[in-house]
This record gives structure tokens, sequence and C-alpha cells, in this order.
């Protein structure tokens, strides 16, 4: 299959193109990710960092302040790269970076505690 076979949002390529006007990221010779993938993957990263640093203060006591946080899932390796790309390109000068590498995100689940369910007659 051809780059040009594929629908707009998706292409194939042999190397990386980080080019603001594609969108896009393409990684050699994978699926690439659109911006709105790499939105939506940080956006619920970044969600679960903060409910952690709620339940460990102490872990958020360790990022100096204004630092840039940079999130690596572990098991999302396209996602590392980009986000490492992401904060060289973004990093203002003396500004510390934190590099917070993730093992895995859990699969979600309720956080409900004793729910009743009544049927109204």
């Amino acid at each position: 299959m051809l780059a040009q076979d594929l629908p707009n949002d998706r292409i194939t390529d042999n190397r990386f193109d980080f080019s603001v006007e594609s969108g896009m990221v393409k990684a050699d010779r994978e699926e690439i990710m659109t911006d709105q993938e790499l939105f939506t993957k940080n956006l619920r990263l970044s969600t679960e960092f903060d409910l952690y640093l709620f339940e460990y203060p102490e872990v958020a006591e360790q990022i100096p302040e204004n630092a840039l946080v940079v999130l690596l899932p572990e098991e999302d390796p396209d996602l590392c790269k980009r986000n490492i790309e992401l904060a060289k390109a973004r990093q203002e000068s003396g500004q510390a970076v934190v590099h917070v590498w993730i093992e895995k995100v859990a699969p979600p689940r309720s956080r409900l505690v004793k729910p009743r369910v009544e049927v109204a007659a």
C-alpha cells in the first residue's frame, strides 16, 4: 500500500517528519500519530498524573518550580519519542526538565463507594 492510498489523516513514511504543517508524526514505516491522537494520549496521561500527585503530594514536592514535566509512558515508545522532541522544542533557557517514566496506566475503574440502586415504583 502506498502513502497516497491511505486516508488523509494517516500516512506512512520511512523517516521522522515533525512538520507542523502536516499535523502528523511519521515513524519509521509505522502508522503515524496525528496531532489529535497526541493531544488525547497526553491529556489522559496528564490527568492521571495530576490524580497521582493529589494522592502522593511528596512526589509533587520533588518537581522544581516552573519545571517542564515530560510524561513518558513506557508502553508507548512513539509517544515517548514525540514528547521528548516536544519538550526539547519548548524548553526555556535555564528551565529544569523532569522526566516522569510511567510503566503503565491501569485500566479505569469506578471510584463510587457503596452505590445503592433502587427501582422506583
